[in-house]
């Protein structure tokens, strides 16, 4: 999993709205993410795996997040309104991170797939 090591930006973003609408997300929350998730906010984030750990640190014009928890084991986030909590669990397969991400609107998964110097992520 070395391959996730480093820093990725983010550069695109494919039909967020929809995802959020499919969530059942709020207008206003939603207008807030929209404006929140877009590559020209310099939003990054800095991931280590190491051994059966990972370390992930999250970096957008609100706020900083840094977590390191062992693949498998649950972790709690702070939700986009402020309100609520995630409950985060990340694994690996094969060359794929997944993430599941439980909380107040569904729960959702993404999965990293690094490609070369760049990574994808799909939610679902």
């Amino acid at each position: 999993m070395a391959a996730f090591n480093g820093k990725w930006k983010l550069t695109k973003v494919d039909n967020f709205e929809a995802y959020l609408d499919a969530l059942g997300v709020s207008a206003d929350l939603k207008t807030k993410a929209v404006s929140l998730l877009t590559p020209s906010n310099d939003i990054f984030q800095e991931i280590n795996v190491s051994g059966d750990s990972i370390t992930l640190k999250s970096v957008t014009p609100l706020w900083t997040r840094e977590h390191t928890a062992k693949f498998g084991e649950a972790f709690n986030e702070p939700d986009l309104e402020g309100k609520g909590e995630l409950t985060i669990v990340i694994n690996q397969e094969g060359d794929k991170l997944t993430e599941q991400q439980t909380g107040k609107y569904t729960s959702t998964t993404s999965g990293r797939l690094p490609e070369g110097i760049s990574s994808t992520s799909v939610f679902t």
